[in-house]
Formats: C-alpha cells, structure tokens, sequence
C-alpha cells in the first residue's frame, strides 16, 4: 500500500482536560477513560500490521497521557517514519520555554494543532497560541489552528490573532457532549441540500477512542451505548463491518434511497454529515438484522 493510501489513524488517550470549555465533543456517555496497558498492545499491534501514515492524538487534552503516548511510540516499529501530532489546548505555552519543555518530552512529534476559538480562549490567554507557536518554530514542528465555530461570524475571532501564514481547520460545532447539554452547535439556515451528493467526510481515516476500539465516526454513533454496530476490537473487524461499507460505498442520498427516506424528512440541521448519519444509517442496520 502506497503511503499516500494508507490510513490516518486518530488516537483519543484520554478523554480528560485541564479545562472545561462549553462546546467540548467528548460524550459524557464515554466517561473520564485513561488508555490502559492491555488496549496499547492492541493498538501497537494494530498499527505495526497496517502502518498508517499519520498518527494524530487527541483527548481530552493530550499533553495530560504523555507517557501513554511515548508508551506506544516506543513499541512501534518506525515511530519517526509515521508522521505523529498532537491536538492541544495549548495551555502549557504560559511561555515559549514552557511550550519547548512540554513539545520535547514527545518521543517524536512532527506536527502541533493548538485548537483555539472563543471557547477555548475563555481559559487560554491569546499568548500561548504565539508562545507555542514560537516553540513549534525552534523546534522545527509544523503548527497550525483549529477552531470550532458556531456561525461564520466566528471567523471573526481569527482576524484578531494576527497569526498571517498559519494554517487553519475550522469545524462546525455538533451537538454532541458539552455542546449538546449547553445548546450549543452550528446554525444551519436551511437544509444544504449539497451534503447529499457527498460520502462520509471521514473515510480514509479512523480513531482509537480509549475504553471503545476503532471506528470511522467522530460522534453520534460512536459515542452511543450499545455502539457495537459502529465500533470494533480491530481495524480489520471495522473496515468488514456493514457500517464501514453503507458509508464507503454510497453517498448520503444513495443511503437516503436505500434506507426509504425522503427529502421531506430532513431539516437544517441534517446539513451536517454526521447528524445525517445518525438520521439515515441507524434505520438501514436495524432493517437489516
């Protein structure tokens, strides 16, 4: 398998933080999980037979399981031939020499995203989006910019960081965990009746989530109890499940047809694929038992 082919695979450590930011994903439903012993040797081995090209950890807040991390960087077979990053809140940058400190106790590290927006910054001063930035810079680690937003008058809040040549992803916020119990999540005006012509925004990737196992989806499903249609043991059993294939092999009208659904049905909200998902997918499976 070439390596531009070869799988993106997110690891969520932990799903503890530091802060307590109002729109947060993580699902009560998954609980405060710490990754364990038994699931790193899975996961090593998981990793060391299918070799994805890019290992991104996550939380929580990640700079919290560092020695869970350096765990399983040290027991794969090419952990510098694997490009490895980190999603952070940032908020050990009180310094550029604090920053430098914390990036350099990573076994390897490639790259940094600082997850940054008016929630987050409600806990982290705007300084250590610079100070980590300048640590990334000495460090010669690439760094760039997430952040959630509720409307595209969020951007906004980007114009104010003067952070010209970095690089910045932009999530819409999904009602799920905090954000769901705050009322929080991006307002759609009417139904995008584009999202139908597209596939599951997630394939070519999949996610660890600690105390669960491996799965495309980055919410809804996989944060349900009784989430075994959407989540498995391994990266083979995930990519064999008939949730993997509804969500490879058709776009979101085709599982709309298959599933017996109309256009009527869908609101605004469903403009966003993983709450589209949730609407359509769940019906298909259980039809199908």
């Amino acid at each position: 398998m070439s390596r531009k082919h070869r799988l993106v695979l997110g690891i969520t450590v932990g799903t503890g933080c530091n802060l307590r930011c109002r729109h947060c994903l993580v699902d009560k439903n998954l609980g405060s999980r710490r990754i364990t012993k038994s699931e790193i040797e899975l996961l090593v081995s998981e990793i060391n037979r299918c070799k994805p090209r890019e290992l991104i950890f996550t939380g929580g807040e990640p700079v919290l399981f560092t020695g869970e991390i350096n765990s399983i960087l040290s027991a794969i077979h090419e952990p510098y031939g694997i490009y490895t990053s980190i999603v952070t809140n940032g908020s050990f940058a009180s310094t550029t020499a604090a920053a430098v400190k914390t990036l350099k106790s990573f076994k390897a590290l490639h790259s940094v995203q600082m997850s940054y927006d008016k929630f987050h910054a409600e806990f982290v001063p705007e300084a250590c989006v610079h100070n980590l930035r300048e640590a990334c810079r000495r460090l010669d680690l690439s760094f760039g910019l997430v952040c959630a937003i509720q409307a595209p008058l969020d951007l906004i809040f980007l114009n104010k960081l003067n952070l010209a040549g970095v690089s910045v992803t932009t999530q819409k916020i999904l009602p799920i965990g905090r954000a769901k119990d705050n009322a929080l999540n991006y307002s759609y005006p009417a139904f995008e009746a584009k999202v139908l012509r597209k596939k599951c925004p997630n394939l070519g990737r999949l996610v660890y989530n600690c105390g669960n196992g491996f799965t495309t989806c980055c919410g809804f499903l996989a944060s349900k109890p009784g989430n075994s249609r959407y989540v498995h043991r391994t990266i083979a059993a995930h990519l064999k499940s008939r949730f993997y294939e509804l969500i490879s092999s058709y776009t979101f009208g085709g599982l709309l047809r298959l599933a017996g659904l109309s256009n009527d049905g869908l609101s605004p909200a469903h403009s966003a694929p993983c709450a589209l998902c949730e609407y359509i997918v769940p019906g298909i499976l259980s039809s199908q038992k």
